[in-house]
């Protein structure tokens, strides 16, 4: 197998081992192929068209339950793809990115507009979400400890090939 070079870039764009492209959405651009990964793609997107229509939009009226669930898609599909409990898609993961770009647009414009009764909610939220998940990857380590490992050994090549580069030049 030829050993391809990991580029900044790449790593950038992308942040997958090769041995997980399938992860990411493969473009075309300029005779390049261009690896995006697919959740950030759906967020950025979303983050974007957010912002973009913000003032259009009145989140404000948005009720804080329903806000409040709009990073659990993403999370739950990273989450139980992490744990095997089922195999995800590009497709479920630029949407599920799309809706949690749309969460963090919510907390954009309330940083921007200084609405930190929202802000303070949904610190909380995102705390009690953040040690939910973390409890549960505490008691399945096996399955955290196999889905990083080709990221740790990719990472682990990047930087090999980034001291060569040093002592080389």
């Amino acid at each position: 197998m030829i050993e391809k070079k990991i580029t900044f870039w790449y790593l950038f764009f992308s942040h997958h081992p090769y041995s997980e492209l399938d992860r990411t959405l493969k473009l075309n651009l300029f005779n390049k192929k261009v690896y995006l990964c697919a959740r950030c793609t759906g967020q950025y997107l979303a983050l974007f068209l957010f912002m973009l229509f913000q003032a259009k939009i009145d989140y404000s009226s948005i009720p804080f339950e329903i806000i409040s669930i709009l990073p659990l898609f993403a999370t739950l599909d990273w989450l139980t793809q992490t744990l095997e409990i089922r195999k995800s898609n590009n497709y479920l993961r630029v949407i599920t990115g799309g809706v949690f770009g749309v969460w963090l647009g919510i907390i954009l414009c309330s940083i921007i507009n200084l609405n930190f009764n929202l802000l303070i909610k949904l610190s909380i939220q995102s705390l009690i979400y953040f040690i939910i998940v973390l409890s549960i990857l505490f008691f399945r380590r096996d399955k955290l400890n196999k889905y990083l490992k080709p990221y740790e050994k990719f990472i682990q090549k990047y930087e090999q090939q980034r001291c060569y580069e040093d002592l080389s030049t």
